[in-house]
């Protein structure tokens, strides 16, 4: 996506300077061409000077490397990255409209940075879960000899799955991240996407836990069965869930079911579809 150019020399900026601005100037214009209802003309977005000028500029993240930077800002660009990441490919390629399709999708958008090209699986599963295979398939993307060992963040963190947005309804919110503050902001994250109930539910009468999907496709990330991912979620939960969580755990067997994924999205149009890049 970020080859429309060749950028040669180093970044103007710091990385995250870089991609704050990146950020911004996507933003401004996919809200130009937003509804009240917040739906996104992208067709209209991919015409836009303004766009042309963003891909562009996008040019810079190909001085950046990942390997050379620290964890946390690693987390942090990484995860800001792959939520900018998303827009952008759906105003250049195209919006997914079907399973096969969203595979397709986010095994095919990629960005280059330093002597790597990273795709969004690779994001967050080579480089932000530390290596762990995706719920797609049992194999790892970074090979044992694969040079990309060299950005994995070891041992992963369960929280980026609350915070990367694949761009779909059930997604968790987007928000910023910063290199200073990424596991605090991370912690916030999970709190918030506990609180909702379309994430975390509990119905102490019936003893069910009612959880997104999420922690069904990547529950490896939370721990080996149903009860270990209830006890790696449970310092996120607050109140009245809290307890009650802490009442499941406590009272023997409970049932856990894991909510249908509503994959829409806030595309009103999209670009003719390129998946094939």
């Amino acid at each position: 996506l970020n080859i429309t150019k060749v950028w040669n020399g180093p970044a103007l900026n710091a990385p995250m300077a870089v991609l704050n601005s990146l950020k911004k100037q996507l933003g401004a214009v996919v809200s130009a061409h937003s509804d009240s209802e917040g739906l996104v003309d992208y067709a209209a977005v991919n015409t836009d000077p303004k766009f042309k000028e963003f891909q562009a500029n996008t040019a810079e993240l190909q001085s950046f490397s990942l390997a050379s930077m620290p964890v946390d800002m690693c987390k942090a660009f990484c995860i800001n990255l792959y939520n900018m990441m998303v827009i952008h490919a759906y105003a250049q390629v195209g919006v997914p409209a079907n399973s096969l399709q969203i595979l397709r999708f986010f095994g095919k958008i990629a960005y280059r940075l330093g002597d790597f090209e990273l795709t969004c699986n690779e994001i967050e599963n080579g480089v932000l879960r530390g290596n762990r295979s995706p719920p797609t398939s049992p194999f790892k993307y970074f090979g044992k000899n694969d040079p990309r060992q060299s950005i994995v963040i070891e041992g992963g963190d369960h929280r980026i799955h609350f915070a990367l947005n694949c761009g779909a309804k059930s997604c968790p919110a987007v928000k910023n991240y910063t290199a200073e503050a990424v596991n605090e902001e991370l912690r916030i994250a999970a709190q918030g996407f506990c609180e909702e109930d379309s994430n975390v539910r509990i119905d102490v009468s019936q003893r069910r836990l009612y959880l997104s999907k999420i922690l069904q496709w990547y529950g490896a990330d939370f721990g080996d069965n149903h009860a270990e991912v209830a006890r790696t979620i449970l310092p996120y939960c607050r109140g009245q869930k809290k307890q009650d969580l802490e009442t499941l755990l406590t009272g023997g067997k409970f049932k856990t079911v894991f909510n249908t994924y509503d994959w829409s999205n806030n595309a009103k149009t999209s670009p003719e579809r390129k998946f094939g890049f």
